[in-house]
């Protein structure tokens, strides 16, 4: 579980959520000082990837940004669809046909190293690679692979479009392998989903550079 992947990648911020339960869009809420989704795709820019991509929503003006115009490629939600996360990862493994790194906006306590030693450099050849914690599979940080679009594509066709029963369909087929996480691990993949959890994430991380 130690050999780096001999093709290219490409990582993909997935920040085009609704932000429902948050009432108000989470790429934009500001983590110490900047906006959350800027935090998480510097964490991408630098291990790596080519392209690294922000997955999101035109209206959002994400795009806009100074200093990031450049250094980024994006990709709008398409308004008329409605698959959520799967149809994100299902449209860029279409395009590049290259091993997808994902990672989540709302996941601010996912470290660069974790990222880097633990799923880009342990993946192996045309596997996906995810993690499993206390709470189940945890698909929003995993490493897809171009190998599992057409299960992914018939899970969509027949109106199953979430991640994990795709990404566990896709273990059983030899396309991905699932790890359990160590227990110091699993508050990297903390969603933060309501007010209340965020308040208390950043009152908890300080002003520590994640």
């Amino acid at each position: 579980m130690n050999s780096r992947p001999m093709s290219s990648f490409a990582a993909v911020l997935m920040a085009g959520g609704r932000s429902v339960r948050m009432g108000r869009d989470k790429a934009c809420l500001d983590w110490h000082g900047r906006p959350l989704w800027q935090l998480q795709a510097e964490k991408l820019l630098g291990i790596g990837a080519d392209p690294v991509v922000v997955a999101c929503r035109r209206e959002q003006g994400l795009h806009e940004t100074a200093g990031f115009i450049g250094r980024l490629s994006w990709r709008f939600d398409p308004e008329e669809e409605e698959t959520g996360p799967a149809g994100v990862v299902v449209r860029m493994l279409d395009e590049f046909r290259a091993p997808v790194l994902l990672l989540a906006v709302d996941m601010p306590f996912m470290t660069p190293a974790f990222l880097n030693q633990s799923i880009v450099g342990a993946a192996q050849p045309g596997q996906g690679l995810f993690f499993e914690s206390k709470q189940g599979l945890e698909p929003l940080a995993g490493w897809y692979a171009p190998g599992m679009l057409p299960v992914m594509f018939g899970c969509i066709a027949g109106g199953r479009t979430g991640l994990r029963a795709m990404i566990h369909e896709c273990c059983m087929h030899g396309l991905a392998s699932l790890h359990p996480l160590a227990e110091a691990e699993e508050a990297l993949f903390a969603n933060l989903n309501t007010p209340a959890h965020w308040e208390s994430a950043v009152a908890a991380s300080g002003s520590r550079d994640l």
